[in-house]
């Protein structure tokens, strides 16, 4: 067994306070939607894409470095943060993962057919396609 260095059982309980946390995110996600994350990552994008081009216009050029730091890291936070609710406040307006489509549940009964592979394998599938021979159910 390789010698212990002292960091094992900081990085064993870091590793384990990691995935309880991990477990915690999961549990607290379970009425979250698809819908609530595409408006998230939406509004995040545009965000960050709207405070981009304020940082690099000539607005700040000139000034106190620390000042347009701060000025900077403001534009980071807020611009996002605005775009996101935003865009949860309007997210039943648009569909940003899959556009145009809307998942109903429907009750369809269509017969299945189990196919081995050695039948596959052998010439005989084309021939119970075109028979339209379908099992009974059990």
């Amino acid at each position: 067994m390789p010698e212990s260095d002292g960091h094992q059982s900081l990085a064993v309980l870091l590793g384990s306070l990691l995935g309880m946390l991990l477990v915690l995110v999961g549990v607290m996600l379970k009425g979250f939607s698809l819908r609530g994350l595409s408006a998230i990552s939406f509004g995040l994008s545009v965000g960050l894409v709207i405070a981009y081009a304020i940082t690099i216009s000539p607005l700040l050029e000139r000034g106190d470095p620390q000042m347009i730091f701060f000025v900077r890291l403001g534009l980071f936070l807020a611009a996002p943060y605005l775009c996101i609710v935003i865009a949860l406040r309007g997210k039943d307006e648009f569909n940003m993962v899959i556009p145009y489509v809307r998942f109903v549940q429907h009750e369809v009964e269509v017969p299945l057919i189990v196919v081995d592979k050695s039948l596959s394998l052998m010439a005989v599938l084309p021939g119970f396609v075109r028979a339209n021979l379908r099992p009974e159910p059990w």
